[in-house]
């Protein structure tokens, strides 16, 4: 199997992966199981089915344009689906009690790394953060990410569907990743990098196991 995308070539471009099959992305994540864990009040239990309804109907609508244009930007929809999600549950937060709300961000966790062939944003912040790293670095990190995720993307008609191939062009491209960013941070800041990203490999075809 050649894998000869090279990932330092795609680092200005933005995508990510994202699945064909609408109906397995819908059933990816159960909201009737987080809501039963939420154990919601009447009145909380009626305004979160209309904030899920409203942004499944939105999600549907948005997928069924994107198919209509002919060959579907899979990166570039997974990336609108991202987004929606994160509003979505943004709203689900503003009926939510604190308890409540401990446990629909641990859903919501899960719920933002399937389609998320790249690291999340929060990683993202918290390696800002963690590796002090200055504005340029911040931005080639953001970079290398980004090329990695569409390197990814690139190689679906490769792997779809068997896992075990996946699995190998994510990790030669997250090899390919890590060389971009040793040539970024600094030796203790690599490092570092190394032992916060181990908690961050490969998590499925999607993005999520």
């Amino acid at each position: 199997m050649k894998l000869r995308i090279t990932l330092l070539l795609l680092i200005a471009i933005v995508f990510t992966s994202c699945n064909k099959d609408e109906n397995k992305k819908r059933g990816r994540f159960d909201f009737s199981k987080v809501k039963t864990e939420l154990n919601l009040t009447p009145v909380q239990a009626e305004k979160f089915d209309a904030i899920i309804a409203t942004h499944q109907k939105i999600r549907e609508e948005s997928f069924a344009a994107a198919k209509e244009g002919g060959k579907m930007d899979r990166s570039a929809m997974m990336n609108k689906m991202q987004d929606l999600m994160k509003v979505q549950n943004e709203e689900v937060l503003t009926i939510l009690n604190q308890e409540q709300t401990k446990i629909y961000n641990a859903f919501a966790k899960k719920m933002a790394r399937f389609g998320k062939s790249g690291y999340t944003d929060e990683f993202v912040t918290e390696l800002n953060t963690k590796l002090e790293l200055n504005e340029q670095q911040s931005k080639m990190l953001t970079a290398v990410n980004k090329a990695f995720e569409k390197s990814y993307s690139n190689a679906h008609d490769y792997y779809h569907g068997n896992a075990d191939a996946a699995k190998e062009y994510w990790n030669k491209f997250d090899e390919e990743r890590q060389n971009a960013l040793k040539q970024v941070f600094s030796e203790e800041q690599f490092t570092k990098y190394l032992e916060l990203a181990k908690e961050h490999a490969f998590q499925g075809e999607h993005g999520g196991k």
